[in-house]
């Protein structure tokens, strides 16, 4: 049965309690946070227009406490001994069956008629709305899953973290430079693909992900996906995040970026089968085509570990192996960088900077505890 039938019968006695109007909506799926607005139009239909931008949501609290019906906050560290309060969602009520939402991202009106809607979208996004962002700002977007929804917190580079080709050459080999000219201009004429990042850790694949964020900011929009989430990538729940996000984006390209990704692209079996058929299909299947997602991915198992449906031509845009380093080339990084680096046969970057490892050796063969 269709959502809004589903909500409309549940007020069919007028004397259902709260609590069963409220176990109704859950099961259609809706939020919680939502049974305030749903309940005024239990009678009737409604009508909903979206206004996607930038809106000042502490203005409006500010402006129009009255209205406030519900709101998710939250305390966002900034600095040492400081905090700001970041407000995740609000819900407004302006009238007789006329709601709002905002999260910042996206104004959301509810109306008993579509012109009703659109007119008090477009004053609340007139009135509210922030000047664009400033694309020379780096930044990246945390994605999440809350209340069944994929949703994205923004995280601003506090210092934008480009490497020259110089140093690129020392960290990553002669050629990198080239290579690296290479994959940019691939992401910029592709729509959708997967680059594959693979190195053993400490390697700098996540260093090289921060250098394309703040090379690539003002042309691609960069999302970090924790591998535990890759399911949702492709479900049909997230069809209107990416629509959003898409409508957001003033032309910048969406790359999604997912760290040890391995256990999603290894070759398909009972475990991985259904979220990898879904990987593809993002990557370089019909949902490509709307989605229009880039996808860089790094593992750290070899190559021939993956399903050979990721590297085959058409889908996979880049790929680049981020070797140890034999003891020629860390000195030279060494020198350059002031560092001192222990005798060992190879090293990665990581130990290069991070100096002699730490001996477990060491600490196995101590006892432990108060012991004497």
């Amino acid at each position: 049965m269709p959502e809004c039938a589903m909500i409309n019968n549940a007020d069919a006695d007028p004397d259902r309690s709260l609590r069963e109007i409220y176990e109704t909506l859950c099961m259609t799926g809706v939020d919680v946070f939502e049974v305030p607005l749903r309940r005024d139009f239990l009678n009737g239909g409604f009508h909903q227009h979206e206004v996607n931008g930038r809106f000042d949501v502490e203005k409006m609290i500010l402006e129009m406490p009255e209205m406030l019906v519900c709101s998710r906050t939250m305390r966002r560290p900034v600095s040492v001994g400081k905090s700001e309060l970041h407000v995740r969602a609000t819900l407004w009520r302006f009238g007789e069956r006329l709601w709002a939402k905002c999260d910042g991202d996206e104004i959301v009106v509810f109306a008993d008629s579509l012109a009703r809607a659109r007119q008090e979208a477009a004053m609340l996004a007139e009135k509210f709305s922030l000047p664009p962002e400033d694309k020379d700002v780096s930044s990246f977007f945390i994605l999440s899953i809350r209340h069944r929804e994929l949703h994205c917190e923004p995280v601003k580079v506090v210092r934008p973290f480009v490497i020259d080709r110089d140093d690129m050459a020392l960290h990553y080999g002669h050629d990198f430079p080239a290579w690296e000219d290479g994959l940019v201009a691939k992401m910029n004429r592709h729509r959708s693909g997967v680059t594959l990042l693979r190195g053993d850790p400490g390697t700098g694949k996540t260093t090289f992900i921060r250098h394309l964020i703040s090379r690539l900011n003002a042309t691609h929009c960069f999302y970090y996906l924790p591998a535990s989430l890759s399911q949702c990538l492709g479900s049909p729940g997230t069809v209107d995040f990416w629509s959003r996000q898409n409508s957001r984006a003033d032309g910048r390209r969406n790359v999604v970026i997912i760290e040890d990704a391995e256990s999603l692209l290894e070759q398909r079996d009972e475990m991985n089968r259904s979220r990898l058929e879904d990987f593809l299909n993002v990557s370089d299947g019909l949902m490509s085509e709307f989605l229009r997602l880039q996808v860089v991915a790094t593992i750290n198992c070899p190559v021939e570990k993956l399903d050979p449906a990721i590297t085959r031509a058409g889908r996979l845009v880049a790929y680049r192996s981020f070797s140890r380093m034999d003891r020629t080339r860390a000195q030279a990084l060494a020198t350059a960088k002031g560092l001192h680096i222990p005798e060992q046969e190879n090293y990665s970057i990581a130990e290069i900077y991070a100096g002699k490892p730490v001996d477990l050796a060491e600490f196995q063969s101590k006892k432990l505890g108060f012991a004497a």
